[in-house]
């Protein structure tokens, strides 16, 4: 039988966490709050120096996509501070996303990155406008973790490079990302949707969180079975309602 002492450690010790866990949603709350109101700086600042820009295509291109992120970011931090705090969380503007526009968006932002590191990039998508079920935004963030995964495993390939496929179903796109890396060992292959399991040194979060976005919009990521060399990640959607013209 337990002592009195022992019950008053013990709410104690409950109590402690309690507070933990309170000032530790303060100083998450407080901390995303200062990035919202630097995003509010940069929005402004951008706005104003877009209008000195040359109004050639590919500065308004830029122009257009950059501002997308900023959205993005600000949607994220909105929905991160509404869930944190219990309040309603924003809805998408649009729970539809044009695949081939996506990957475009996602492989113009990387264009810098995937260029320095010598990396070619071959994109063959069946369908150009295939529409699927899920907000561009949460596609995009799929995708730019498995794109940027498959960049930091062709450090010291030669001959690197990026292909990505796509095919429709009836009801169905698959989306392969695939590489020609050194490809994941057999032994970690079972361990990688684990939160928190990284052989980079990261977080180990990406992929945990892509597996989540996907299965909330009835989709699927899988590791699909590898050759001799490289890994392939396949993003399964379910095709939108209808398609745009």
């Amino acid at each position: 039988m337990k002592s009195s002492s022992d019950i008053g450690d013990h709410l104690t010790m409950d109590e402690t966490d309690l507070n933990y866990c309170y000032l530790t949603h303060l100083v998450a709350g407080e901390f995303v709050h200062e990035i919202r109101k630097s995003l509010s700086s940069l929005k402004i600042l951008f706005q104003s120096v877009a209008s000195y820009l040359p109004k050639d295509d590919d500065s308004i291109n830029a122009y257009r996509i950059a501002d997308k992120e900023l959205d993005r970011l600000d949607r994220l931090t909105k929905n991160f501070l509404s869930s944190l705090f219990n309040h309603q969380i924003e809805a998408e503007e649009d729970p539809e996303a044009v695949v081939e526009e996506t990957v475009r968006e996602i492989l113009y932002l990387l264009e810098p990155v995937l260029r320095k590191s010598g990396i070619e990039v071959e994109v063959d998508i069946d369908k150009s406008f295939a529409v699927v079920a899920i907000p561009e935004s949460k596609l995009k963030q799929v995708l730019l973790n498995l794109v940027i995964n498959a960049k930091d495993a062709l450090a010291g390939v030669e001959r690197p490079r990026i292909t990505i496929t796509g095919e429709t179903t009836d009801t169905r796109f698959r989306l392969a990302i695939q590489d020609n890396g050194k490809g994941i060992k057999q032994d970690e292959q079972r361990l990688i949707f684990r939160p928190f399991y990284s052989t980079k040194g990261t977080m180990g979060l990406g992929l945990t969180i892509s597996l989540d976005i996907l299965e909330r919009y009835g989709g699927h990521l899988e590791l699909q079975a590898q050759n001799i060399h490289g890994t392939c990640f396949v993003v399964e959607l379910p095709m939108a309602v209808h398609e745009r013209k």
